[in-house]
């Protein structure tokens, strides 16, 4: 799944510049299998079995015009901490940012961002139920900064259109 992962983020960064070129747009049953792929990683993020659908779906969301998912890692700080399931985190926050994109076509990106944080903060808990020892110390700052009120307003200040260039 790490591996997995891993592509899936470099799918990400290199397919960015080419999605949405030629391909058609998503169909209903796709939109439907993103939608229900989101909610299974958030439950397990480190379910094998999802790998395959994951890097078929991922590969989708990159080269669909109709689902534009702005990977935001600000959002994601156990990444730069290298977090042994920072991939796992970052592929449920991508899937749930693309689902919210699905579900709520309206709104702004970072109405997707908070919602793949929050997807990914689960997502870490559901780890960390697992396998206590599994615990990443950015994670749990995120997890304090949203029992505090203030994570909403720092994701969207990072990712959203209200982002403060510097």
């Amino acid at each position: 799944m790490r591996k997995a992962a891993i592509c899936l983020i470099g799918l990400f960064v290199l397919g960015s510049a080419v999605a949405g070129q030629d391909a058609p747009p998503s169909t209903p049953q796709e939109r439907k299998q993103i939608v229900e792929l989101a909610k299974k990683l958030e439950q397990n993020p480190l379910d094998k079995s999802l790998t395959q659908d994951a890097l078929r779906l991922s590969q989708r969301i990159i080269d669909v015009p109709d689902i534009t998912v702005t990977l935001c890692s600000g959002a994601m700080p156990w990444i730069q901490e290298r977090y042994k399931y920072s991939p796992a985190l970052a592929m449920v926050y991508t899937f749930a940012a693309a689902s919210y994109v699905i579900e709520h076509p309206e709104k702004e990106s970072g109405d997707s961002s908070w919602a793949g944080i929050q997807a990914a903060l689960r997502g870490y808990q559901n780890i960390v139920k697992k396998q206590p020892d599994a615990k990443s110390a950015a994670a749990e700052r995120l997890l304090e900064d949203e029992k505090s009120g203030k994570l909403e307003k720092l994701v969207r200040e990072g990712c959203g259109p209200e982002r403060k260039e510097s």
